[in-house]
């Protein structure tokens, strides 16, 4: 259960990376086309609601889709053993799964990290105002007249420290304005007035309540530079319109610059911490350009290291799972390392099957897959060899291929399996209908497709844990690459249940290219659930258990 959630987690912070990149791009597309500071701070608190809601809803779909997660790295390279029959490593084993609980880790110090420094800072804003004074009486009036002027409701403090740096508005539930004390020794009553009318529209728009909401978001997606980039906007177009509400209410534009300008000089534009709204935020240049009405000099939008971003983003994409394909296989990339795990391949050639070998009753090939009550994702079911256990029908058979022997035997017991996939053996379909008909006929059988590697089929989760079982019926054929092509559907039960994973299972089988035109096959996978006593027990004596699933061998 732990490890599908970490494995859930893990995906859902991969779609994270690439999902910020796209709401990044556009958000920089927009705010590009766009001059107004409210207009663009709406854009900019959309594509914060949007990097909230992304990954979330991608984590809810990863939960609850009624299809598996993407196979494990430990099943998939277990699973994909059957390509090293000509020498080179499997493609599965390059799985980015492995490093899921890694990254899952990372992220989860991380956002520790991050959560202590923002608890930090708020024990220190608790501290600032413990430490500060109510200011004089006067003011309070002053206060509650601008109050009413902006038609701001909630009671609001007014508090004065000497250690206090720059002009803040602290708290979401008990809003307080913070000022230094030597801003109210310096400056004219009238410039701190357009000081306070400034943090009061911050409550007005209730700017506290989006940029707790903001410094969450922070916090969960510290690594990703689109999300601080966009956040860090959002912030300077909230200043931008906090100061149009200033002018908007009366305020003389060229006084309220020079008390921006005289902030600066007494070093009171020291930017607030996170949980609080400074009046000394964003940009103070652009904030007094567009205060004296003078135009900003216009800037490309750029985002810190835009492109090690996009190769990121890039990256990711190319490592997600897509059907048959393996792009690191393709680029020539090394394998993941996997200490200790060496899978066992039977000979490929007792995996084929024509008519003659289904009338001598050979059994069909079995896939264990991961016991009840182990997540889907943290064991993959492996091929095991083909075991007669009937004589032989009169019609001869070929005789099938001994059985290489298991690698690194002295590896630990793991749990044992209790469901089995098993995949019938390819035929032809022209032989299968006429195996139903009529005799063989006494010319040789069309040859069958001869597989270099078969990737057994994951068993849903939801079917293993409703103990649902059925099968499907796949019709193909085999390209010039030795690929299964023009895959149709000829029978499931039941069905939309087992569907895409006997597809996706299919769709990673490599052939000989030399049956690209031999005609149409049939491959039926079988979806079985067994366990408890009795037979099974004599055929768990022949399975060898390796790394949580079973690899059976067949009976002498």
């Amino acid at each position: 259960m732990i490890d599908g959630v970490v494995q859930t987690v893990g995906w859902a912070l991969i779609d994270a990376a690439w999902q910020g990149i796209l709401v990044g791009a556009l958000y920089a597309s927009a705010r590009l086309a766009v001059s107004d500071a409210r207009l663009r701070l709406a854009i900019g608190h959309l594509a914060l609601l949007a990097l909230a809601l992304l990954p979330l809803a991608s984590l809810l779909w990863r939960l609850y889709a009624p299809q598996p997660l993407p196979e494990a790295a430990l099943g998939a390279m277990l699973a994909g053993g059957a390509a090293a029959v000509d020498g080179a490593p499997s493609a599965a084993a390059w799985s980015i799964d492995v490093w899921l609980p890694w990254l899952v880790g990372a992220w989860a110090v991380g956002v520790a990290v991050h959560s202590l420094r923002l608890f930090g800072q708020w024990r220190g804003l608790r501290r600032l105002c413990a430490q500060s004074s109510v200011v004089d009486p006067d003011w309070l009036d002053t206060l509650a007249r601008l109050r009413n002027r902006l038609g701001v409701k909630a009671r609001v403090r007014l508090l004065h420290g000497v250690q206090v740096t720059t002009p803040m508005l602290v708290g979401v539930l008990r809003p307080t304005i913070l000022l230094p004390s030597s801003l109210l020794l310096q400056l004219p009553r009238a410039q701190v007035e357009l000081i306070l009318i400034h943090e009061l529209a911050h409550l007005r728009r209730l700017d506290t309540w989006f940029n707790l909401l903001q410094t969450c978001l922070d916090t969960l997606l510290f690594f990703h530079p689109a999300v601080h980039w966009i956040s860090r906007k959002v912030r300077e177009d909230r200043e931008l319109c906090c100061d149009q509400l200033v002018l908007a209410r009366g305020g003389d534009p060229m006084l309220y610059a020079r008390t921006l300008l005289a902030m600066a000089e007494a070093h009171h534009h020291a930017h607030a911490p996170a949980p609080a709204l400074g009046a000394a935020g964003g940009l103070l240049l652009e904030r007094v350009q567009r205060i004296v009405d003078v135009p900003p000099a216009r800037q490309g939008t750029q985002m810190p290291a835009l492109g090690t971003v996009l190769a990121l983003a890039a990256l990711l994409w190319l490592l997600k799972p897509a059907g048959d394909e393996n792009v690191l296989h393709d680029l020539g990339l090394p394998p993941l390392a996997a200490s200790g795990i060496v899978a066992a391949v039977p000979s490929l050639a007792g995996l084929q099957f024509s008519v003659a070998d289904m009338a001598a009753a050979v059994e069909p090939l079995v896939l264990r897959a991961p016991p009840r009550g182990v997540d889907a994702g943290s064991a993959q079911p492996l091929p095991a060899a083909v075991a007669p256990d009937a004589a032989p029908a009169p019609i001869a058979t070929p005789p099938l291929a001994p059985m290489p022997a298991l690698l690194q035997p002295e590896l630990a017991p793991a749990a044992l399996s209790d469901s089995t996939v098993p995949v019938a053996p390819v035929q032809p379909v022209a032989a299968r209908d006429a195996a139903v008909d009529a005799p063989p006929p006494a010319a040789a059988a069309p040859r069958e497709p001869r597989a270099l590697q078969q990737v057994a089929p994951e068993y849903p989760s939801n079917a293993r844990l409703a103990a649902v079982e059925g099968f499907v019926v796949l019709r193909y054929r085999v390209d010039g690459t030795g690929r299964a092509r023009d895959v149709r559907l000829i029978d499931a039960e039941p069905s939309g249940v087992f569907e895409k994973a006997a597809r996706r299972a299919l769709a990673q089988w490599r052939f000989e290219p030399e049956f690209g035109a031999a005609g149409d096959y049939l491959q039926q996978f079988d979806f079985r659930l067994e366990g408890g006593d009795g037979p099974g027990d004599a055929e768990a004596e022949r399975c060898s258990i390796r790394i949580g699933s079973r690899l059976c061998r067949p009976t002498p």
